[in-house]
């Protein structure tokens, strides 16, 4: 008697080979044996990916290679619809490396706006080189943070250290954008005022008609008490340590104006919107001596500080940042209002925190306050080095060579040197050139063979966020191939893509509230424009009920719009959009492939059986056609015409088979959009 298997899903995604004989797992009765440019939808049906749109063609100059490994797409959002791709190359001249970047916005119907004069000559990290595959970034309002590694990994070589943070201000409505090294706010050379601050500012002081030429400073804590040594500042801007005392007494040498005249008035004030009022107010007669400095004449007033007490710890104030040219670190975050660098330069396994609310602030004092910067380290029994960072439930994670962790403050007194926490939730250590992705409720990783990926969420069972396999069903789509490169589409389904070394890519649809994991592979057409391969991937902006994906692709058939150089490789920056059907003029060829039927409830193995017909549920779908897989000349079951609504119902197919046949389907979709929602077979099994 016949017996009908009905598949009302490919959650299950594309399976591994090496799962064709596991019938006992209910992933068999989801998945597929093959899924090519069709994306897994959240109800469990497929359909067909969206088209690769033509962007802007660019050559990249005396390129180091044409594996675009070394050219990075960055995103940048200018609000919910509008926003554009910063791209970074690396190029060589003589032994030097160096970077060039420019910046592609979108118009509102998501197509890259290409600049009117080619690619702009700007240069990144003035004079530092990053390598682009290991580019962090940190958008913080219409400013980009860029950091890496200045050089790739060479067997048997010297370790890449960390680079200059660069810092890219984008400019979206004019297109434009300025590049320049980050730099920390520094202590005043020559200040003009003394007082409190909350911040630990530097007490100084001023007249109101001449500078001093000579100042004595101390730093204050909020309470008034002294919270650093008592100093001494010349015009040069050179210290010398006081030693502590009951008192403090500052000294200001005033110089008279052009005239002759001295001031009115000698203010020892608070700093403008510190803590604490004026400290004195000094007459112009109420000099304590005068006399000449060479030919200049000069008033002493003297102020006496009684805050000072004796015992009051006395430290001076430490600059963490001491490389003139800006900071150097491997990655960069946003954390409750501070900014973040990991991976410094000699200490690969440390962090340094900017003070609070103040991104350029990294001056701290001592001791040190809840609102100051500070750095720390990971605690670990093996190297560390910390690649990249994702934010995560009220904490930021960590990814090293060797492990994630996971950094939080206190819930009720914030993150700060006292309340800082880190420990260890994983072992399992992440590419050092692929940044991961932050999705709705987790956070998703590729290791460090650059194939497989993990998700990181909150179990609730164990109280910690865990680790699990995502590619584990499908791992064979990575085998002998690396992932490049991986981004988030949130709409119109939530899908993560990922570009490879040979020039395909894939997806994984990504619903975990709904136990959706599930992966298709897909390539470009080889006919088109567009070229191949693909070699990188970031989001790009939303228009209307969908969000598109930038990709960049690699050819040497483009017609540029300007010479290509003798030495170069020629690239694309495209858009994969939902609401197209082709890559560029030619139209995306889907297949899918069923699995052999076999029955969920019993266990038919080894029975004679054959498929007698195949029905197929499709959904807006204009050209397809079916057959048994390896039939040479399938029959089309759907042909509606462009002019035409496109085709939502049953086809039936009656394939041509004999006893023990495979039984599985090809399902082709050469034009057109196609949506299939379930296969059912009806099967008869010999016993």
């Amino acid at each position: 008697m016949p017996t009908r298997v009905i598949q009302n899903s490919f959650a299950g995604g594309e399976l591994s080979p090496a799962l064709y004989g596991r019938h006992d797992i209910e992933a068999y009765f989801k998945g597929a044996a093959k899924i090519e440019n069709f994306v897994v939808q959240k109800t469990g049906g497929v359909k067909k990916r969206g088209g690769i749109v033509q962007g802007h063609s660019f050559a990249t100059v005396t390129h180091t290679g044409n594996d675009g490994e070394d050219i990075a797409l960055i995103p940048y959002r200018f609000d919910r619809k509008d926003g554009g791709v910063l791209v970074v190359t690396s190029g060589m001249t003589g032994t030097a490396r160096w970077n060039r970047v420019f910046y592609l916005p979108k118009n509102s119907e998501g197509s890259f706006v290409p600049p009117d004069a080619g690619i702009p000559d700007v240069y990144l990290t003035q004079g530092y080189y990053i390598h682009p595959p290991s580019l962090s970034w940190e958008q913080i309002g219409d400013t980009l943070l860029l950091s890496g590694e200045n050089g790739p990994e060479t067997p048997g070589g010297t370790a890449p250290s960390p680079s200059l943070v660069s810092s890219v201000m984008v400019n979206h409505l004019s297109q434009t954008f300025t590049v320049s090294n980050y730099a920390p706010s520094a202590q005043p050379a020559t200040p003009y005022y003394l007082g409190y601050s909350t911040q630990g500012d530097d007490m100084i002081v001023s007249s109101t008609s001449s500078r001093a030429r000579t100042l004595y400073y101390a730093v204050c804590a909020e309470n008034g008490g002294v919270r650093s040594e008592l100093k001494k500042l010349t015009v040069a801007n050179t210290n010398a340590e006081w030693p502590a005392a009951n008192s403090i007494t500052v000294t200001a040498k005033i110089h008279p104006a052009a005239d002759g005249t001295y001031p009115e008035e000698i203010v020892f004030a608070k700093r403008s919107g510190a803590l604490y009022g004026e400290l004195a107010r000094l007459q112009a007669g109420d000099f304590t001596a005068e006399g000449t400095d060479g030919a200049l004449p000069y008033r002493s007033y003297i102020f006496t500080d009684e805050n000072h007490l004796s015992g009051t710890p006395l430290y001076k104030q430490t600059a963490l940042v001491t490389d003139p040219a800006g900071v150097s670190a491997r990655c960069v975050m946003l954390y409750q209002q501070r900014l973040i660098f990991g991976g410094l330069p000699g200490e690969p396994f440390s962090l340094l925190c900017s003070g609070l609310g103040d991104f350029r602030s990294f001056h701290a004092d001592r001791p040190v306050s809840d609102t100051d910067p500070f750095r720390f380290t990971i605690a670990t029994d093996s190297p560390a080095t910390i690649r990249y960072s994702a934010p995560y439930r009220e904490s930021i994670l960590l990814f090293c060579d060797t492990g994630v962790w996971r950094v939080s403050g206190s819930a009720n007194e914030g993150f700060s040197a006292r309340t800082c926490q880190v420990f260890q939730i994983a072992d399992i250590g992440c590419s050092p050139r692929i940044k991961p992705v932050k999705t709705t409720d987790g956070v998703v990783y590729v290791g460090a063979d650059n194939r497989t990926v993990y998700e990181l969420r909150y179990d609730l069972a164990r109280d910690t966020v865990t680790p699990s396999e995502r590619s584990v069903l499908s791992d064979h789509l990575t085998e002998g191939r690396e992932i490049l490169s991986m981004t988030h589409q949130r709409y119109p389904a939530s899908v993560i893509w990922f570009t490879l070394d040979d020039g395909t890519f894939l997806s994984l649809s990504y619903q975990p509230e709904h136990e959706l994991y599930a992966w298709a592979r897909h390539a470009a057409m080889p006919d088109t424009l567009t070229g191949t391969p693909v070699r990188a991937c970031c989001p790009g902006t939303v228009s209307g009920d969908h969000s598109d994906v930038a990709l960049l692709c690699a050819s040497s058939a483009w017609a540029l719009s300007y010479d290509p150089p003798a030495s170069g490789s020629c690239y694309m920056l495209a858009s994969l959009n939902p609401a197209v059907n082709s890559d560029g003029d030619e139209p995306v060829r889907a297949e899918l492939v069923t699995l052999r039927p076999e029955l969920p409830d019993r266990n038919v193995q080894g029975m004679q059986k054959n498929v007698i017909d195949c029905l197929i549920r499709v959904r807006d779908t204009r050209r397809l056609s079916a057959g048994p897989e390896g039939d040479a000349d399938p029959a089309q079951v759907v042909a509606a015409a462009d002019d035409e609504e496109a085709y939502t119902g049953n086809v039936k197919i009656m394939p041509r088979g004999a006893v023990n046949e495979d039984g599985r389907m090809s399902i082709v979709s050469a034009a057109g959009p196609c949506e299939i929602q379930c296969v059912v077979f009806k099967t008869e099994i010999h016993q």
